[in-house]
């Protein structure tokens, strides 16, 4: 017996520690490639150690429980998508591109198990996305530090981040952290974290200068605000709530230069043409390079080398790069995790984050990791509140 419990306690240990690595490696996650450890050719960074960190002790865990976790329809699903990215190695004109890919894909699928086994629990769910929103917090300030101080009002940048991904990662926490304020396992100072950190995210998404990160958080704030005033009662708490966002971005826009603001003003001319910033004549090559390949695609990884420049929308470069075949099971995959969303207890903050999840990669290829990680979390919230 007295065996038999040591045992125990060393998986419950191995799956603390895991749990423990997770929380790191969300909270690194936004700005997971500004520390360089080490340089080889491939450079290995923050992300990247805790992100092997955490698959070691995972792996020691399922190992010393000789089980896992059922996978979800979800998690099949993607396994089938990367199955088909190494499958476009037989057509593809550079493996060196597609090999690339694999190791991402099998890297964000072994991520993405790890969470699933191990969180099981609505708290350690709530533990997860608050890291990821400290982490981004602190995305949030080395941005307001850059654009203040460093690079004199102009777009922020920091950690040499491509401000769309700096716009990414800030605009996708935006409902992760309303859905921490709504949660009744929440403290009030959790909660008050959380509301700053909307304010700031606002702020930041201005100075970013990024058009798609601030269209997507007009739509996400007005979809919060609109879910927020139905589920109050007081008349007064309805007007409160939208005098205060209204005062945040009156006072982000004052902050900005001219310059941002006449880029920020372009929006809804450039919806108007269909320009979307350049990224008309991006998608009509795609569009031809999908018309000479439409089934299979021309290979992972190999949009950029074809038109000199990334996608700018994830659906897009699956399309090309995957053809027909992959952007349906990619869609599969989004379906999946919306299906999650409608069965969800919380289904108004899940539809939030889904909505955003799915808005953030339209006009855009940054912030895809957290985007995958980030709808796991909806299938684990779905299977908590349904235990």
């Amino acid at each position: 017996m007295s065996h038999f419990h040591n045992f125990s306690n060393r998986i419950d240990i191995w799956t603390n520690i895991t749990f423990y690595f997770s929380l790191i490696f969300l909270f690194v996650l936004p700005w997971r490639n500004a520390l360089v450890i080490v340089d080889v050719g491939t450079s290995i960074t923050i992300g990247w150690l805790f992100g092997l960190m955490l698959g070691i002790s995972w792996l020691i865990s399922i190992y010393l429980k000789k089980s896992i976790r059922k996978p979800d329809t979800f998690h099949i699903l993607f396994f089938l998508f990367t199955l088909w990215v190494i499958v476009s190695i037989i057509w593809a004109s550079k493996i060196s591109l597609v090999v690339e890919d694999i190791v991402r894909y099998l890297y964000i699928f072994g991520v993405i198990i790890a969470f699933w086994d191990v969180y099981r629990s609505e708290r350690r769910l709530n533990f997860g996305f608050q890291s990821y929103i400290i982490g981004v917090f602190i995305l949030m300030t080395a941005s307001i530090v850059d654009y203040f101080v460093i690079s004199s009002y102009s777009r922020a940048t920091p950690f040499g981040l491509n401000p769309n991904e700096l716009g990414s990662h800030v605009v996708l926490g935006v409902p992760i952290a309303y859905y921490l304020i709504r949660s009744n396992l929440t403290t009030e100072y959790q909660k008050f974290i959380n509301y700053i950190f909307i304010f700031f995210a606002i702020l930041t998404a201005f100075i970013s200068g990024s058009r798609t990160a601030i269209v997507v958080l007009t739509v996400v704030m007005a979809a919060i605000l609109g879910i927020s005033t139905s589920q109050l009662n007081n008349q007064r708490d309805k007007y409160v709530s939208s005098i205060i966002v209204g005062i945040t971005t009156i006072f982000s826009w004052l902050l900005l230069p001219p310059k941002i603001q006449s880029r920020i003003m372009t929006v809804p001319q450039l919806i108007q043409d269909g320009d979307l910033g350049n990224r008309q004549e991006i998608w009509l090559s795609g569009y031809h390079l999908f018309i000479e390949n439409p089934i299979f695609g021309i290979g992972s990884g190999h949009f950029p080398l074809e038109v000199g420049i990334t996608a700018h929308s994830v659906y897009l470069s699956i399309l090309v790069e995957l053809g027909v075949i992959g952007l349906f099971m990619f869609i599969a995959i989004l379906i999946s995790a919306f299906k999650s969303v409608i069965t969800s207890k919380d289904t108004y903050q899940w539809s939030l984050i889904f909505l955003c999840c799915f808005l953030v990669i339209l006009p855009n290829d940054m912030g895809f990791v957290a985007v995958l990680l980030v709808l796991n979390f909806i299938i684990i919230g779905r299977n908590i509140n349904s235990v």
